[in-house]
């Protein structure tokens, strides 16, 4: 199931699965008219593969760009390399805007 229909179910959780698809076909216009942000899978691109892996894995998410819970953690470690890559990856699939 892509990402369209679950806007669809979040719009409207009432409406039972096995008809996101007539409901997506039906706002579809709307949602095109208003900008919204449609995805068909959830493997489009190599960033979508990653962010899928990461969440699977990690499932941490950071909304701060420099204050997030997850790099205080980070910054315990005590070995350079490892912590400037993790550090990377928290800064890569920062969630706000910047």
């Amino acid at each position: 199931m892509g990402q369209n229909y679950h806007l669809i179910h979040h719009l409207w959780p009432s409406i039972p699965w096995f008809e996101y698809k007539i409901a997506y076909e039906k706002t579809k216009p709307l949602l095109d008219k208003k900008g919204s942000p449609q995805r068909v899978g959830i493997f489009e691109s190599k960033e979508d593969i990653f962010n899928f892996i990461y969440d699977l894995l990690i499932g941490v998410r950071s909304h701060s760009k420099k204050r997030g819970k997850i790099r205080k953690i980070i910054n315990l470690y005590p070995g350079f390399k490892i912590k400037k890559f993790l550090l990377k990856i928290v800064n890569k699939t920062f969630i706000g805007s910047n």
